[in-house]
């Protein structure tokens, strides 16, 4: 990124309101833990004092990154302006989810899942299409910490209550996966025997 998306004259303009920095989190750990950093690159935008205000994790191309420094520098979609708005509307769905995916990404998955269930108990109808991406998130948790089977039953419940996801091919195929590294070849075999049946193209 150092190379191609701030190499921009766009990321020079900001220059003063934004001091910015890079580290190698490889090298400086201490920085890299203080953050909860797990996968580079990732652009952390803070306060004078070093307090969080918002992070972007992975690769991002110039127009995306500014846009979205930009609007982290108007205060708008942070963790900050979600907590604010759920304030407002204390069980909105689509704020919890978007805070789930905000504490998932600062490395907190205990309050990101205390998020994604709140808003899976608040809108069990799925009202606001927001809940087939709650479960989504949680199974994908499940299957970082490793817990194979309790991840492909989030998958495996996405697939049956929301048939029409968007994320429906993609929990059907990591349900096998999950057998497979869970050492169930059996069980495995059948599921991918399914999804080549189902998602046939």
């Amino acid at each position: 990124m150092a190379e191609s998306t701030f190499s921009d004259p766009r990321f020079a303009d900001l220059a003063p309101q934004v001091v910015f920095v890079r580290i190698y989190a490889e090298v400086d750990t201490l920085t890299a833990g203080i953050y909860h950093l797990r996968g580079y690159p990732t652009v952390v935008l803070t306060t004078a004092n070093g307090q969080e205000v918002d992070r972007f994790a992975g690769y991002r191309p110039t127009a995306q990154l500014y846009r979205e420094l930009s609007d982290a520098m108007d205060g708008k979609g942070t963790l900050w302006d979600l907590e604010k708005r759920l304030k407002s509307s204390p069980n909105d769905p689509a704020i919890l989810v978007a805070m789930g995916q905000e504490y998932i990404e600062r490395g907190q998955a205990d309050l990101a899942l205390q998020k994604f269930q709140q808003a899976i108990n608040g809108d069990k109808k799925n009202q606001s299409g927001k809940i087939d991406d709650a479960l989504f998130s949680q199974a994908r948790m499940q299957r970082d910490d490793r817990n194979w089977y309790k991840a492909a039953e989030g998958f495996r419940r996405l697939i049956k209550d929301y048939p029409d996801s968007e994320w429906r091919e993609d929990a059907e195929l990591y349900v096998p996966w999950l057998y497979v590294q869970a050492g169930d070849s059996t069980e495995a075999l059948k599921r991918y025997r399914g999804f080549l049946k189902d998602f046939s193209g």
